[in-house]
């Protein structure tokens, strides 16, 4: 049996083959919509607590750290509680919060500790 391989020429110019290997390296859309979730849930806990830029940076860091850790801990766990496609949405919200506030913590401790000018 022979394989044949199509190429379908487009208008740019790229053949399929090359666009199925682009394909390949997207987000799927379960990573994207975390990301999204969680990159809300971090600038809305700076809206509310307020902070300078680096702040800004340390909510966003954390709330993708916990979502993406509390996402895997569900999956471990198998817990089916409001689950967005294959996204664990419960325990991805508890742990970016969880480490939301370990976060604001930290950075308030270091904000009270710093001698003023």
């Amino acid at each position: 049996m022979f394989k044949t391989q199509v190429c379908v020429k487009l208008h740019s110019g790229l053949n399929y083959n090359t666009l199925h290997q682009v394909e390949k390296h997207l987000p799927t859309p379960t990573v994207t919509l975390g990301f999204v979730i969680a990159t809300l849930l971090g600038a809305s806990f700076h809206l509310i607590l307020g902070g300078d830029v680096r702040r800004l940076a340390l909510f966003l860091l954390s709330s993708w750290v916990g979502f993406g850790i509390g996402h895997l801990g569900g999956v471990l766990l198998n817990f089916r509680l409001l689950n967005i496609g294959g996204l664990r949405v419960l325990p991805a919200l508890f742990g970016a919060i969880i480490l939301l506030i370990f976060a604001h913590i930290l950075s308030s401790r270091r904000q009270n500790t710093r001698p003023s000018r």
